[in-house]
């Protein structure tokens, strides 16, 4: 079940358009998009659920130990990718 954030629909769209910037231009050689691995894949404003009922990836404010391993997946695959310097 995914979960609702505490964020106004205003600040969803800026970090909409923010993390479309950071994705397409060419500011940055390399990205860790953690935004996609949190968000809910069918609703952007929302947080995933975890694959259980109560494997929630936040709680309240703060991420649970999963959350961090989605938090970390991207992290290590924009360290480990080919061509790093």
């Amino acid at each position: 079940m995914a979960l609702r954030t505490y964020s106004s629909e205003d600040a969803v769209g800026i970090r909409n358009e923010v993390n479309d910037w950071i994705r397409t231009g060419s500011a940055f050689d390399r990205i860790a998009d953690v935004d996609t691995a949190m968000r809910d894949s069918e609703d952007s404003s929302l947080i995933k659920g975890g694959a259980a009922p109560n494997d929630h990836i936040v709680h309240g404010l703060r991420c649970t130990n999963i959350g961090y391993r989605e938090i970390a997946a991207p992290i290590a695959q924009a360290l480990l990718a080919v061509g790093y310097d």
